[in-house]
């Protein structure tokens, strides 16, 4: 009897929808919080099996809220299934920012008449003249993540 065995190959879970794996650990899922700087300090976003909790008393601040519409906004752009719990669920899904998929798509994309200026020297930013030769801030967020509304809709 031969102790050299075949090489099979390993049958790899399916990645859930709208999810990715945690660097450092594959069978760790995680997604996106919708807010790019948040999913940064949370190391990539929230592991699938967490829920978020936000409760917003103040009712001068609209952050929680808005983290909130942001975190739903991700799951229903990616196709998740959400759960909402609020008093007018569907009056609140209605005033998130989202784009549905499908043929309806490309109809919500179409352009209002707003005219986007061209790029070049006219479209330079003029800033201070002191501040001109500053190197240009960097950030540790990437804006190649296929799951992040924030950085579409700029």
């Amino acid at each position: 009897m031969s102790s050299f065995k075949r090489k099979t190959v390993l049958q790899q879970t399916e990645v859930p929808v709208g999810t990715k794996y945690l660097p450092g650990s594959p069978n760790v899922f995680i997604t996106s919080t919708g807010i790019p700087s948040l999913d940064d300090i949370l190391g990539g976003g929230l592991p699938l099996a967490c829920s978020q909790l936000i409760l917003a008393p103040d009712t001068h601040s609209a952050y929680g809220e808005l983290v909130q519409k942001y975190f739903i906004s991700q799951g229903l752009a990616s196709g998740q299934d959400v759960c909402v719990v609020h008093e007018h669920p569907r009056q609140f899904v209605e005033t998130c920012m989202w784009t549905p998929r499908g043929p309806s798509a490309a109809a919500a994309s179409v352009d209002d008449g707003v005219e986007e200026e061209p790029e070049g020297e006219d479209s330079k930013i003029k800033i201070a003249w002191r501040y001109e030769q500053m190197k240009q801030f960097q950030t540790t967020v990437s804006t190649s993540d296929q799951y992040v509304l924030v950085s579409r809709s700029q």
